[in-house]
């Protein structure tokens, strides 16, 4: 990756026909796009191995020059490096805001010192001027097609980005398979082209290694909630180490260590989180799996994973029930009273075989491993419309 090509790579070339054959082959060689993703503890891995995914497919299949800007914290960088990506690192989300701001407006000026990327691909952040306290990318970018990925919350389907209250960066395209309605919607917000649904997941490559679920009795339940959520990780794993789950063996995955010692009870595993190819497969081989909302869930649901959905913040209510919807799983809240009982009777539900069986086969159909051809393809059509059009002198 070259963040200053040569002068031959920087110039563009433009015809007032729209652009075909080599020169449109040659349009999409010289695209720039920059890819900006958030990653750490909060907000999850997940993104960052999607977005890794999806750069190194442009630059192999669609011939894009990428940079990649990550925005999270350590572990996420060393991730980065193991599966072989390479990127801008910048670790300082949590400064204050005219710091943030500066430091980011630097560096991408030191990745672009004299080219401005056609395309700019944000990835899981709401990137809103407001939250930067005032026009930030929007003045980095002034010429620029913005193409967001999972950009915008939802709760059970019902919000669209345009009802928010903030000023959002003005994006061109948006496409949400994360805390979005099944199926597509197209978006009220002129000059926005906005898609939905499972179809445009982005899968890790590696998950295509993982062997899919297998019916099995006498296999432990493995549980994840993700680690942002230590209360309801507490409650659940409280929970389950009772008498009254005394029939199922728990295999548990957990950042939080003081875990491993509070609970000692030899029906309850708790360990720490292992890689990701690991933890999948652990999954494929249990009796049901026990797990949040966040990007796991659709992993687990094409490795054909009978699921307990535990949502464990507000925003992954939407997907979760949309989820249970389709017939892929139960859905039991850690929040309110009676989160025992429900979860009992949840438990009890999916622990007869058929019903095992029928999540497994509907999660399977629910997601394919093409979504990043479709997304691909979507970005495809942006920069051939930020290439068709010459750049202001």
């Amino acid at each position: 990756m070259n963040p200053n090509p040569s002068a031959s790579h920087r110039t563009l070339v433009y015809r007032e026909c729209a652009p075909s054959g080599f020169l449109l082959d040659y349009l999409l060689t010289s695209m720039h796009a920059l890819v900006i993703t958030r990653a750490d503890a909060a907000s999850g891995y997940g993104h960052l191995r999607r977005t890794l995914a999806l750069a190194q497919h442009l630059r192999k299949q669609q011939g894009f020059q990428v940079q990649t800007l990550l925005i999270g914290d350590e572990e996420a960088l060393q991730n980065c490096r193991e599966q072989g990506g390479q990127a801008v690192f910048f670790p300082s989300w949590e400064l204050k805001w005219a710091v943030r701001r500066e430091l980011l407006a630097d560096l991408i000026h030191q990745c672009y010192p004299t080219t401005t990327p056609q395309l700019v691909i944000f990835d899981h952040y709401d990137f809103s001027d407001t939250y930067w306290a005032r026009s930030l990318f929007t003045d980095l970018f002034p010429d620029s097609i913005f193409f967001g990925l999972d950009i915008y919350r939802h709760r059970s389907g019902t919000e669209r980005p345009e009802r928010k209250a903030y000023r959002p960066v003005k994006f061109q395209w948006i496409v949400n398979s994360l805390h979005a309605p099944f199926g597509r919607s197209h978006s009220r917000h002129r000059g926005t082209r906005l898609f939905f649904g499972t179809d445009y997941l982005i899968l890790p490559p590696e998950i295509s290694q993982t062997p899919r679920w297998q019916p099995a009795d006498d296999a432990p339940v493995v549980v994840y909630l993700h680690g942002r959520t230590p209360r309801a990780i507490h409650r659940l794993v409280s929970a389950l180490a009772d008498a009254g789950f005394s029939e199922h063996r728990f295999r548990i995955f957990t950042n939080h260590s003081e875990l491993l010692s509070q609970y000692i009870n030899p029906r309850v595993a708790i360990t720490e989180l292992v890689p990701q190819d690991e933890f999948l497969a652990t999954f494929t081989k249990s009796c049901f799996g026990i797990t949040s909302a966040g990007f796991s869930l659709y992993e687990l649901a094409y490795l054909g994973v009978p699921l307990v959905i535990v949502p464990v913040s507000v925003a992954e209510f939407g997907s979760a029930e949309k989820f249970v919807q389709q017939g892929c799983g139960e859905l039991v809240s850690v929040h309110g009273r009676g989160f025992k009982s429900r979860l009992r009777a949840a438990l009890d539900r999916i622990s007869d075989r058929t019903t095992r069986s029928q999540f497994s086969e509907r999660g399977r159909k629910l997601i394919d491993d093409q979504g990043l051809l479709r997304v691909a393809a979507l970005i495809e059509q942006a920069a051939r419309e930020a290439s068709s059009s010459p750049p202001p002198l």
